[in-house]
């Protein structure tokens, strides 16, 4: 089962709180996750055993990506500068660039200093407002069509954890925007806002919430080989990975099969039999290797031919 990037940064931070405040939480509770590297916006409920529910997303236009917008905004006023320097420029300078960025909203924009440096161009704070003004103008339009997540979702909008999320979720005007649009004021400390007590950066939440959700959720299993030893029938476990991982002292094998013969194995005490994918050509036998593997939360056979080891296949071990 796959988990949309909403659920992952829910779940994220269910793991967060589970670990660190579970006698001072009380589920379920709600949470509005913003992943702002494509203008999005999902509402999830979490249950108390760390199911996680998501009642409602949106996105903005299908093909808005925030970065571009900055990226090409940034082109078009300094066309002087190539795009490869002021793409590596932005994100090489970016704590430099986010640190002046707050202290220029701080100061009610009083203080422009230089906040990016292209070659010989000077970029001050007011000048890298108005290329984050393309995201706002995305941003205003996101937070228009939450009206209706607020009402079909019956969260309380005083009363839910918010989660940032996305590559550009790190860039402050980003945060300054949404907490200006979900804030009385932007620079007071609201417990809404979550990612400050997180040990990850906004950038990393999806990421290692998905890793989370499928280490504590994928279904276990005890896949067997049932193979002929001395005329009788003998089972020989199988190495079960939940990743791409193919090295070489995982497979079982080499086993020898003959054209018609079907891979015999036992799945939690419940019997399969498996036809191979391929065809044998000429020969009447193959040497194969096998290993188990879970892919999309599902129990997968990967064989690897012997003599060509290149060929590998996923069959599914049907539940």
């Amino acid at each position: 089962m796959e988990i949309s990037c909403f659920e992952a940064a829910s779940y994220y931070d269910y793991h967060v709180m589970t670990k660190k405040q579970k006698a001072e939480m009380t589920a379920p509770w709600n949470v509005v996750v913003f992943h702002t590297d494509n203008y999005s916006v999902g509402f999830c409920v979490c249950l108390e055993d760390g199911t996680i529910k998501e009642v409602g997303t949106y996105r903005l236009e299908e093909r808005s990506d925030c970065m571009q917008d900055i990226l090409i905004h940034l082109s078009r006023k300094y066309a002087e500068c190539s795009k490869e320097d002021l793409q590596h420029c932005f994100i090489e300078q970016m704590e430099h660039w986010n640190e002046k960025m707050q202290y220029y909203f701080r100061s009610e924009k009083q203080i422009d200093a230089i906040a990016l440096k292209v070659g010989d161009v000077d970029i001050v704070c007011s000048e890298l407002e108005e290329v984050f003004c393309v995201v706002k103008s995305k941003l205003d339009k996101l937070f228009e069509a939450m009206t209706n997540l607020w009402e079909t979702s019956s969260f309380d909008e005083d009363n839910v954890r918010i989660i940032l999320t996305g590559n550009t979720a790190v860039y402050y005007p980003i945060e300054y925007f949404i907490k200006e649009y979900m804030t009385f004021d932007p620079f007071l400390l609201d417990e809404r806002f979550v990612n400050d007590m997180y040990e990850h950066k906004a950038d990393q939440i999806i990421v290692i919430g998905e890793e989370l959700y499928y280490k504590n959720n994928t279904p276990q299993y005890d896949i067997f080989l049932c193979v002929l030893e001395d005329n009788a029938i003998e089972k020989k476990k199988l190495f079960v990975s939940v990743e791409e991982n193919t090295e070489e002292n995982l497979y079982y094998g080499p086993i020898f099969i003959a054209k018609y013969d079907k891979i015999k194995l036992e799945m939690n005490t419940e019997k399969k039999e498996i036809e191979l994918p391929y065809s044998f050509g000429v020969l009447d036998s193959d040497l194969i290797e096998l290993m188990a593997c879970i892919k999309e939360n599902k129990p997968m056979l990967r064989v690897r031919r012997y003599y060509a080891p290149t060929q590998i296949y996923d069959i599914p071990i049907s539940c």
